[in-house]
């Protein structure tokens, strides 16, 4: 890792939980977020399957061991269901590292957050270069922006082994229903910003219905596809349609800017609900894993 970290100090992906670097990016009210999974749901379905397989595949190694032909045993049923189930009923959502592989994310941490970061900055990417109101040189100078606010950055380390482990005992060999949900660790922290920044947008507050109508456009957006009673657009112009009296950050409108008192106030929202959680647990390497028998 440390080798990683010194020898691409400009590209190098953040070793911090999703949690902190979706918060530095401060994207989601870009005129661009969502648009990608919003109008291209089938493809963006296709690198929902990538994100899953990806830490799949290194679970497997993880629940293997070393013994001739487990780790080819579960690489092969992992690939089966792949083709088998998830092309054909993919993800929802982007799941993340602690999802899927958590004994991996235990042993290490900072290459699971990095494997988290750099998979979002895929979904990133695919929004911004789908975005039809952006010239490519804006759409370049908003792009390295993200790069940069989902990079490596010093003091990263105290936040490595900051997340939950929702799933401590999965099989990756399974393909679980709540795998194929919207409803996961990527919607948790999106609801949580989405929270956070309101106050900001919204000083003169909401009353319950505005809030409830708010909320529905929220999950609709966070799903693939369009959806009956879905606002056309990104998930900003849709809350801009809903309440035009919404206060939008003026960087949060332009490329290549960032709203940082956005990214403050989210930064903070996080510290004051996590910030004292305690971390992952490291996981032991005192025992040879043996390949169970396949879980139902």
């Amino acid at each position: 890792m440390k080798y990683y970290l010194e020898k691409n100090p400009d590209v190098a992906r953040s070793i911090a939980p999703l949690d902190i670097t979706m918060r530095r990016a401060a994207v989601m009210m870009k005129p661009y977020f969502t648009y990608y999974r919003n109008y291209y749901p089938k493809s963006n379905n296709e690198a929902y399957v990538a994100h899953w397989w990806h830490p799949a595949a290194y679970e497997c190694l993880m629940i293997s061991g070393n013994a001739p032909g487990g780790q080819e045993a579960a690489l092969k049923e992992m690939n089966r269901v792949m083709f088998d189930q998830a092309f054909k009923d993919r993800p929802q959502r982007m799941v993340l590292s602690r999802e899927v592989m958590p004994r991996y994310s235990q042993m290490s941490p900072e290459s699971a957050n990095i494997f988290d970061n750099l998979h979002m900055l895929h979904g990133i990417a695919y929004d911004i270069l789908s975005y039809e109101k952006w010239t490519e040189t804006q759409k370049r100078d908003e792009l390295y922006r993200v790069i940069k606010a989902m990079s490596y950055q010093p003091g990263d380390e105290k936040y490595v082994r900051k997340f939950p482990l929702p799933h401590p005992d999965l099989d990756p060999r399974v393909y679980y229903d709540w795998i194929k949900s919207s409803e996961g660790e990527m919607s948790r922290i999106m609801m949580e910003m989405q929270e956070e920044m309101m106050p900001l947008m919204m000083p003169q507050g909401m009353s319950p219905e505005m809030k409830e109508q708010m909320m529905a456009q929220f999950k609709m957006k966070m799903r693939p596809g369009m959806e009956a009673g879905e606002l056309p657009g990104s998930l900003s112009e849709a809350l801009m349609k809903l309440m035009p009296d919404m206060k939008m950050m003026p960087e949060s409108m332009q490329p290549g800017q960032t709203p940082q008192m956005m990214v403050d106030v989210m930064l903070k929202g996080w510290q004051d609900k996590h910030g004292t959680m305690p971390d992952a647990p490291a996981w032991s390497m005192t025992q040879e894993p043996t390949l169970p028998p396949l879980a139902h």
